[in-house]
């Protein structure tokens, strides 16, 4: 399985995921991501093959990710692309490791401060020293903190760029505590279905993917199926639409390598239906399955 930038928000960005308990809760994030998102695909497919073939999971091994027969002797190879960013994938993953995910305490009479993050920002460190600058803003008086590119320059701006942090606010007098956020997607949302065969046109023409159309086109089969699920990487007007594709289907072919005959997409957070084009045939909906209808998360290595 195969793993282009999103679009930033300057005020406080939506959370992309929501904030959770402890970490002894049960944790998605504490598996294999790439994993996850292979057998929610492997089980949307199978649920939409239904008794017209026997599907097989093949991705632990050197094959594609899943194989199809079918009573009539036709077979398939299908592979699975996840259009996701490691290091936000990465972020999640340490953030949730902390026995209070996305929340840092602070000293006594610091009060409730929100804090965004930048891209890449260490999730260790910021545990670490986080709560000590927040103790040097509120010694300097300082209860707003915004930081674009270079500016301003100094202290205490300084060390908010090495935190990896983009703002700081101080928003109440309780709890002694500082909630921040992943970097979040966003832009304009433009109504139009045909944004997503032009992203997935994009996604298969990018070096990142080439080996997961490459695998595909090794092999001798009657089709090739490639499942895109989007995630951090994919642009907020795609991802709408994805979300939005019981209501409208795109209409435009999508690029694919010669040889790619079939082409799923899913939003990673929406509640489906999911959309398959086949070619020569077209794009339609696909209904996913009660189990799956619910948001595969990311993980990723630890800091």
């Amino acid at each position: 399985m195969a793993p282009v930038l999103p679009l930033a928000t300057t005020e406080v960005p939506p959370m992309t995921e929501p904030l959770a308990g402890t970490a002894s809760e049960a944790d998605p994030y504490r598996r294999n991501p790439a994993r996850d998102v292979e057998v929610f695909a492997l089980t949307v497919v199978k649920y939409w093959l239904g008794n017209r073939g026997r599907l097989e999971d093949t991705s632990l091994g050197h094959e594609p990710d899943f194989h199809i027969e079918y009573p009539d002797g036709r077979h398939a190879w299908g592979e699975v692309g996840w259009h996701e960013d490691p290091e936000l994938r990465a972020m999640w993953s340490n953030a949730f490791r902390k026995e209070h995910h996305q929340q840092i305490d602070l000293a006594p009479g610091l009060g409730a401060w929100t804090i965004g993050l930048a891209r890449g920002a260490s999730i260790k460190r910021l545990y670490n020293e986080l709560p000590a600058f927040v103790q040097t803003l509120s010694q300097l008086g300082c209860n707003r903190l915004s930081i674009t590119g270079n500016w301003p320059r100094g202290e205490p701006a300084d060390t908010a760029r090495r935190l990896g942090v983009e703002y700081l606010h101080r928003v109440d007098e309780r709890p002694d505590v500082a909630v921040f956020f992943m970097p979040s997607t966003g832009g304009v949302l433009l109504a139009d279905a045909n944004a997503v065969p032009a992203w997935v046109s994009t996604v298969l023409a990018s070096q990142e993917y080439s080996d997961t159309t490459q695998k595909l086109l090794a092999k001798q089969a009657d089709e090739r199926h490639v499942f895109l699920m989007s995630g951090s990487r994919t642009p907020y007007d795609v991802d709408e639409q994805l979300r939005r594709l019981g209501k409208a289907l795109p209409t435009h072919v999508p690029t694919v390598p010669s040889g790619i005959t079939h082409v799923w997409v899913t939003s990673q957070f929406g509640n489906g239906p999911g959309a398959l084009w086949i070619a020569g045939t077209g794009w339609s909906t696909v209904e996913l399955p009660a189990p799956v209808s619910q948001d595969t998360r990311s993980a990723g290595a630890e800091e």
